[in-house]
């Protein structure tokens, strides 16, 4: 039992950036179907897996903080870019964009430095580990998905880019707590 509720609770953190990073792709007009949240839930699985099955010797070639400095560099970006792009009329008349697949692999790569992070804390068996990946893929797409369709409902193009800008540069400086 303390196996399923600790692979819940590293699964549960591993997705919350997902919420997140979904509201501000809708409150930026931009839908996430459930196939390019589908691609980001696997890549950040993988990783997570990768991160359990490397632990022993990717943690002693470079530390856990080189990974969180790398997600909020490029959160940071996309942050920078979304309130950049706020000024400015996008031309898409209100209409939304859609995350392709690709797209979707490269945000959960993005996403995925917490889940890498927890995978090389410690390897804890076959079970705990497999069980913490498929949580994490169910887990990253609904909240990836949902929190786009939640942050439809803000209405202005102009507040939705600066709403979107702000939780990107939000979660990425919190990659850089400790």
């Amino acid at each position: 039992m303390n196996a399923i509720l600790s692979s819940m609770l590293l699964a549960f953190a591993a997705s919350a950036d997902a919420l997140a990073c979904g509201f501000a792709a809708g409150a930026g007009r931009i839908k996430v179907p459930m196939k390019a949240a589908a691609a980001a839930a696997g890549v950040s699985a993988a990783i997570l897996l990768f991160g359990y099955l490397a632990s022993d010797s990717l943690s002693q070639l470079l530390p856990p903080r080189v990974f969180q400095i790398a997600s909020f560099i490029v959160l940071a970006g996309m942050g920078l870019m979304k309130l950049a792009s706020s000024g400015s009329e996008n031309g898409s008349g209100g209409r939304a964009r859609r995350l392709t697949v690709r797209e979707g692999l490269v945000l959960g790569a993005t996403l995925s430095a917490d889940g890498l992070a927890a995978g090389l804390g410690g390897y804890a068996g076959v079970f705990p580990a497999l069980l913490s990946c498929l949580l994490c893929f169910l887990f990253s797409a609904a909240a990836l998905y949902g929190g786009a369709k939640s942050g439809m409902y803000v209405k202005s193009d102009r507040l939705g880019n600066v709403m979107a800008g702000v939780t990107l540069a939000a979660l990425a400086a919190f990659k850089l707590l400790p």
